[in-house]
C-alpha cells in the first residue's frame, strides 16, 4: 500500500510509459492532458501523462525479441529532502503490453510532488524488490545495493533485469506538457557470442558454458556515464565467483544469443588463471569423435583492459581463428589452466566506435578501419564485422573509395589477400615487403548504400 499519509498533496498523476526496451539511450516526449476546467476551478484530480520512449541501441547482432521483452515493471520513487534523494514508495506497472520486438507500454500511478523527484524504472525484477523491499528514507546507494538477484548454474535465457532513471528536478505536476527529457536504460547482463564458422574445417564446436560466474547480480549500477556506459562492474556484497553454468549445445558451429552473464570483476594479475571468469567451449578436433575443451578469456583488444572483467549491457564476441590440437579432456581442466591450442580474437562491441547507420533498421559496424601487417609474408590482421545486412562486398579502391577492381568474396593482388565473412574481414600478406617504405592499400566495402573505406598498411623492413 502506498504511504499516502506522508504527503501534503493527495493529487494523483497517472503516468503512461511507452518503453522501447531495445535497450539503452532513450529520448522521451511527454504529452500532458489536463482539464482546463479543473485547473480554473482549483479542483484536485488525476492527470494523464503519456511518455514515449524513442531508443537507440548498441545494435547487437541479430538482437532477439527476448532481449527487449518486459513482463514486469516497478517504479521506485525518490524525493530530494534537501540532503539528497531518499526512497519514498513503489508504484507497480499496470496494463503492460509488449507491442513488438522493441517496445512495451505500461501505466504507473505516482503522487504529485513539489520537491525534486527521481524515479527508478525497474523491469523484470518483482521478486528482487519483494525480497529486498526498500525502506522509506533509504538513500539511492542503499536501495541499489539491496536490489540483487541470485545467479545459478541454470543459464539466463530471458526476462533480463533492466533499470532506468527518470529525473524530475521540478517535481511532479500537470505542467509537464510537451516536455522533452532523457531517460537511460540498462540491462543488468552481458551477451556473449562465439563464432567458429570461419575457422578451419578441422574443428566443430559442440558446447559452450561459463566458469566462475558471479553468484549475484545487482539490478542498478553504482555509476554510469552520460553515454550510458559503465566503466566498472557493480558486484553485490557477498557475491562470489563460484557458479559454473550448464553446458549449452551448439548447433551450426555458432553460438549466438545463447549465453548471458552477470557482471564480473577482474582478479589480480597473479590470480587470472585460477580466478578469472572465462568461457569454456567443447569441440571435436580434426575429425575426432572425442570432445575436448578450450578456454576463452575476456580479453578484448582494448588498452589496459582487465582480463576477466564483464560489464553490463556489453556485447562480447569470440571469433575462433585457428585450432591447432585437441583441447583439455574436461571443462574443469580447461578452466583451471591457461588457454591452449586455440587462437581466438575477442571484441567488446560496446567500446567499438566505428558505426555506420544505413537506415532505420540496418547497420554496419567495424571494430577498426586501419589494419596493420608486419613486413614478412604470412603476417595477418583483421577487423570484426557486426551487421544486420545478410551480404556485403569488398573490392580494391583508392583512398577516396573509387573502385579499382571488381567486388568479390576474396581479393588478391599478389601481395595482399583480403577475405570477408559474416563476422570479420581477414587480411594476409602473401609476400614480403622488402622496401623500407610502408605498402599502403585500400579496400572498399559496399553494404546496401553505405560505402566504407579500410586502409591496409604493410610495414617496411
Amino acid at each position: 500500500m502506498k504511504p499516502v499519509c506522508q504527503y501534503k498533496s493527495i493529487a494523483i498523476s497517472r503516468v503512461s510509459f511507452l518503453l522501447l526496451a531495445f535497450a539503452i539511450l532513450a529520448t522521451i516526449s511527454i504529452f500532458t492532458s489536463c482539464s482546463k476546467e479543473e485547473e480554473d476551478l482549483g479542483k484536485v484530480g488525476s492527470r494523464n501523462i503519456k511518455v514515449q520512449f524513442h531508443t537507440t541501441n548498441l545494435l547487437l547482432v541479430r538482437q532477439t525479441p527476448g532481449e527487449a521483452q518486459i513482463s514486469q515493471v516497478q517504479a521506485l520513487v525518490f524525493i530530494d529532502n534537501g540532503e539528497g534523494y531518499t526512497y519514498n514508495y513503489t508504484a507497480s506497472g499496470t496494463s503492460l503490453i509488449n507491442s513488438d520486438n522493441l517496445s512495451a507500454t505500461f501505466d504507473i500511478e505516482i503522487y504529485t510532488e513539489t520537491r525534486p523527484v527521481k524515479i527508478y524504472i525497474i523491469a523484470n525484477s518483482n521478486d528482487a524488490i519483494s525480497s529486498n523491499q526498500p525502506m522509506v528514507g533509504e538513500t539511492e546507494n542503499e536501495v541499489k545495493q539491496k536490489l540483487t538477484k541470485a545467479v545459478t548454474s541454470t543459464n539466463i535465457t530471458g526476462n533480463f533485469p533492466m533499470w532506468g532513471e527518470y529525473s524530475l528536478p521540478s517535481g511532479i505536476s500537470g505542467t509537464l506538457n510537451n516536455t522533452v527529457a532523457q531517460l537511460k536504460v540498462l540491462r543488468a547482463i552481458a551477451r556473449v557470442d562465439i563464432n567458429s564458422v570461419d575457422s578451419p574445417a578441422n574443428f566443430i564446436m559442440t558446447s559452450v558454458q561459463a566458469f566462475r560466474v558471479s553468484s549475484q547480480l545487482q539490478i542498478a549500477p553504482n555509476a554510469y556515464s552520460g553515454s550510458l556506459l559503465v566503466s566498472g562492474p557493480s558486484i553485490p556484497t557477498g557475491s562470489s565467483s563460484t557458479i559454473n553454468t550448464t553446458p549449452i549445445p551448439v548447433i551450426g558451429n555458432t553460438s549466438e544469443a545463447q549465453l548471458y552473464l552477470p557482471e564480473s570483476e577482474a582478479p589480480a594479475f597473479v590470480n587470472q588463471v585460477s580466478e578469472a571468469t572465462c568461457v569454456i567451449i567443447g569441440g571435436r578436433y580434426n575429425g575426432s569423435t572425442t570432445v575436448t575443451y578450450y578456454r576463452l578469456d575476456f580479453a578484448p583488444d582494448i588498452p589496459e583492459y582487465p582480463l576477466g572483467q564483464i560489464l553490463r549491457n556489453h556485447h562480447y564476441t569470440f571469433d575462433i581463428l585457428k585450432v591447432t590440437s585437441a583441447g583439455w579432456p574436461t571443462p574443469e581442466e580447461a578452466a583451471e589452466n591457461i588457454s591452449a591450442n586455440i587462437e581466438v580474437a575477442s571484441q567488446d562491441w560496446s567500446d567499438a566506435n566505428i558505426n555506420v547507420g544505413i537506415d532505420d533498421t540496418d547497420y554496419f559496424r567495424l571494430s577498426k578501419r586501419n589494419i596493420e601487417l608486419a613486413a614478412t609474408a604470412g603476417s595477418t590482421g583483421y577487423t570484426f564485422v557486426s551487421t544486420s545486412i545478410p551480404s556485403y562486398t569488398i573490392q580494391w579502391s583508392d583512398a577516396s573509395g573509387n573502385p579499382l577492381g571488381d567486388p568479390a568474396g576474396s581479393i588478391d593482388d599478389g601481395v595482399i589477400r583480403v577475405t570477408k565473412s559474416n563476422y570479420a574481414i581477414f587480411v594476409e600478406a602473401i609476400t614480403d615487403n622488402p622496401s623500407a617504405e610502408d605498402n599502403l592499400k585500400y579496400i572498399l566495402i559496399v553494404a546496401k548504400r553505405a560505402r566504407i573505406v579500410i586502409s591496409i598498411n604493410q610495414l617496411g623492413l
